[in-house]
This record gives C-alpha cells, structure tokens and sequence, in this order.
C-alpha cells in the first residue's frame, strides 16, 4: 500500500511512496493538473507555471538575452544605422511604457518568444504622428491570428496571415 502525503509541496496534490522489490522507495509526484495538449496557450502558460524545469530553462534563456548589444541595422545591408532613427529605437527600447523598464520588457518578450513562439507588440502611437511612444507586449491568448487558405503555397509571411 502506498504512502501519500498530500499538501508537501504547494503545486503537487500527492505524492505516494511505493517500496521496491529491493526494499528501497520509489517516489510519484502528481499535480492537479493534467496536460492533453501543448497547443493552447492557456496551457503552455499552465506548463510554465507548474513545469519548474521548463520556467527554469526559458528564464535562463532570457536572462541571457539581457546581455547582449542591441544595435539598430537596415535590413537590405546589414550595416548599423548610427542616424536618429536608429538612436530613437534604441532609447524606446531603454524606456518602452510607464509600467516596465526595458530589461522587464526585453524579458517578457523573450519568455512570451519562447514559450508560445511568437509575441505580439502593441506600438502605440499619438493620433497624427508617425511616431511610436510606447511598446505592450500582448498576451498570446488575446491575440487570434486568421491566417490565410493558401498557407501551404505562400512564400512570404505577409501572404500566411490575413488578420488578428
């Protein structure tokens, strides 16, 4: 007969011990919660909650992030763009909203990349300015992406989407 001890662990609803033929034990963990599927962003979100060693790797993974260099580079050449536009991305970047500072922003965005493999970023921008001001990353379940019936035969990724 197992031993379970329920309430150890704050995500584990039991775990059971069971002796070995050997004499020794074998430890079960389970969790109230149960995966059937990895598709949904509400469960990916679940599986980063209570998968420790998934949060573990993803957050690692943006920490790196956060030291590397940034730098701003056209996308024909591959040259660094040293003009004002460069500079005003870069500092928008430093100071994306009034809620997050840039290394909190960076590392939502690269956890959100991560774990459901792509983020959404809201630019706002003032009524008659083509200026951006502030940077959102947007949760994946908010978004819903319409793609287009001819995705099989598109070459391009303007042509894989027709909406949100």
């Amino acid at each position: 007969m197992p031993l379970v001890l329920k309430g150890t662990f704050p995500f584990v609803q039991r775990m059971s011990a069971e002796r070995m033929k050997d004499g020794s034990f074998f430890y079960k963990f389970s969790s109230a919660v149960n995966f059937k599927s990895l598709e949904d962003p509400t469960n990916q979100a679940l599986a980063y909650t209570y998968c420790s060693p998934l949060a573990t790797v993803i957050n690692s993974r943006a920490k790196a992030f956060l030291n590397a260099k940034l730098t701003v580079t056209d996308t024909k050449t591959n040259e660094p763009i040293k003009n004002a536009d460069g500079n005003k991305l870069l500092k928008l970047l430093e100071n994306p909203n009034i809620l997050q500072g840039g290394n909190e922003f960076l590392t939502q965005a690269w956890i959100f990349k991560d774990l459901f493999g792509e983020c959404f970023i809201l630019k706002v921008k003032p009524f008659g300015t083509s200026n951006v001001k502030e940077l959102y990353v947007l949760p994946n379940w908010a978004i819903k992406v319409n793609l287009a019936d001819n995705i099989y035969f598109s070459n391009e990724g303007k042509q894989l989407v027709n909406g949100y």
